[in-house]
């Protein structure tokens, strides 16, 4: 699976964990210790600030909603961490080119 080290900050705590899941809408992070729902974050990746709320926290894993949606080419940056790290495969380097040429897959 597809896995980042990311870093989420709260106006208390500061919390570590791995991006598992990402949509331009939010992202699924899974750590052994994380923010509760309801809270707001700042998720630092690949050198990047992204800003949200996280929905629901539950089993080592929480769900955070993007205050503002990721554009193409942000979205596209973050995969493109994912291809660097060795962590994805060939199939979603493959799906991204395809979205961003406007093709389905």
């Amino acid at each position: 699976g597809v896995s980042l080290a990311v870093t989420l900050s709260t106006l208390s705590s500061i919390y570590q964990g791995f991006l598992s899941d990402l949509s331009p809408g939010g992202a699924r992070v899974r750590g052994e210790r994380l923010p509760p729902a309801g809270v707001d974050v700042c998720i630092r990746v690949g050198g990047r600030r992204l800003f949200g709320a996280v929905r629901w926290s539950e089993e080592r894993q929480c769900g955070i909603e993007f205050f503002e949606p990721l554009g193409k080419f942000h979205l596209s940056e973050l995969v493109g961490e994912f291809a660097r790290s060795g962590r994805v495969g060939a199939e979603v380097r493959a799906a991204r080119d395809h979205w961003l040429n406007g093709r389905p897959r």
